[in-house]
């Protein structure tokens, strides 16, 4: 088999700059003024899609990205949610519905670190359901910030908790079913 193809040496950064960014956003955004909070969150749901875009199409693509992109849309809907939650705009309820992936993915990865098998990182890959939840969460996250579309936010708010519960679902599955190697010795560096 050869090598992976690899883009060229300046796209190469630019995912990982991305993300890196995008979890700068997330430890800002609650201590920004209001009126800044916007860009922020848009920012952070446009870099999400920004990065995966780049890595995709200049072969850009790392494990180590990988798994930064992740940790950083948890922080950024973490961030997000808690701001809300905490500024009165949602009740907590709402908050922790949207976070129900963020929530269950969290679980599992806390699940392989402490059982030392990290081999079954291998087994837990990013799924379409956890993607419509990210494009679906930010629409409703932006709804939250932008006067006079209060009207808008319980149609951009159901579609996105149900897909961040489907998503829950559907990782919890995947986990289970594929599930980590049984042993933790064999893990071990």
């Amino acid at each position: 088999m050869g090598e992976a193809q690899q883009g060229p040496a300046w796209a190469r950064p630019i995912p990982n700059i991305l993300t890196l960014l995008r979890i700068a956003a997330a430890c800002v955004l609650p201590f920004v003024p209001v009126g800044w909070r916007l860009p922020v969150v848009v920012f952070g749901g446009v870099s999400d899609w920004a990065d995966g875009v780049i890595a995709r199409r200049f072969h850009a693509q790392s494990p180590f990205g990988t798994f930064m992109d992740g940790v950083a849309d948890k922080l950024l809907v973490l961030s997000c949610v808690v701001t809300f939650v905490t500024s009165g705009d949602v009740p907590l309820w709402q908050g922790l519905l949207v976070m129900a992936r963020d929530i269950v993915v969290t679980l599992l990865v806390a699940i392989i670190v402490l059982a030392r098998t990290w081999r079954a990182f291998e087994h837990v890959k990013v799924r379409q359901a956890g993607k419509l939840t990210t494009a679906l969460v930010f629409p409703w996250f932006a709804s939250l910030l932008i006067p006079g579309v209060a009207f808008l936010r319980p149609w951009l708010f159901w579609p996105a908790a149900i897909a961040s519960v489907a998503a829950a679902l559907d990782y919890t599955i995947q986990f289970t079913t594929k599930g980590p190697p049984p042993t933790a010795e064999a893990d071990t560096p």
